[in-house]
């Protein structure tokens, strides 16, 4: 039973990765945590761990395709080492509560950002049922891809070697099928968003991470308070 429910949690982050363009890997955290019993610092290295194996596999896709404009997103990459450091360093002073409570305050941020973002696409072009090409993002082009994927690469590379110690007690047999089935998602995902309404999804994906904030909160405040 727990194995199918880390495959399925692993699938559910690849799916919406896939589905729109990026950003389903912060449900790693929650779903480590609540759905398999994992320390808020080992789902942190266990969310790393999500995001290095997909970014390596979309990059040999990327490489495979020949979409290689790596340098925006080398430079990216390197100048955001010095805040992955410094985020590394002091997560490590803070408590599992204080870690869950900023995370619920990132989901309502990124679920705000989502909400507002395609309310102002829905408010600039008329609606349809399908996005067709000339409708859709930039992100959409795969090749808009490749330097976010780098950029998320380097910083979480880094921010990995700095939790080392975590590795060998980190509990692989759920994170390694959860990042497999993670790598798996994305493939399915894309083309379950060439076929439906890219900005409704996107609308849905900050309502359950809204969701996800109401139920992170719960846990994480009263332990922060008492």
């Amino acid at each position: 039973m727990i194995a199918l429910i880390v495959v399925i949690a692993g699938l559910l982050v690849g799916l919406f990765r896939g589905a729109l363009g990026g950003g389903g890997a912060i449900m790693t955290v929650p779903l480590l945590t609540f759905a398999l019993g994992l320390p808020p610092t080992h789902a942190t290295v266990g969310f790393l761990v999500v995001v290095i194996s997909g970014a390596i596999s979309g990059l040999v896709s990327h490489l495979r395709r020949r979409h290689v404009r790596p340098g925006i997103g080398v430079v990216f990459g390197a100048l955001g080492t010095g805040g992955a450091v410094l985020a590394a360093n002091v997560s490590g002073l803070m408590d599992d509560a204080v870690l869950l409570t900023l995370f619920s305050a990132l989901l309502v941020v990124v679920a705000a950002a989502m909400m507002v973002k395609n309310t102002r696409r829905r408010s600039s072009r008329p609606s349809s049922n399908h996005d067709g090409p000339e409708n859709r993002p930039a992100w959409s082009d795969p090749r808009s891809w490749l330097p976010l994927i780098l950029t998320a690469l380097v910083n979480s590379l880094v921010t990995l070697s700095l939790h080392t110690s975590v590795l060998p007690h980190l509990e692989w047999e759920a994170v390694g099928p959860f990042a497999g089935a993670a790598v798996v998602g994305p493939a399915l995902g894309a083309r379950v968003g060439h076929r439906i309404n890219t900005r409704l999804l996107s609308l849905d994906f900050a309502g359950l991470l809204v969701l996800t904030e109401c139920y992170t909160a719960l846990q994480s405040v009263p332990r922060l308070l008492g």
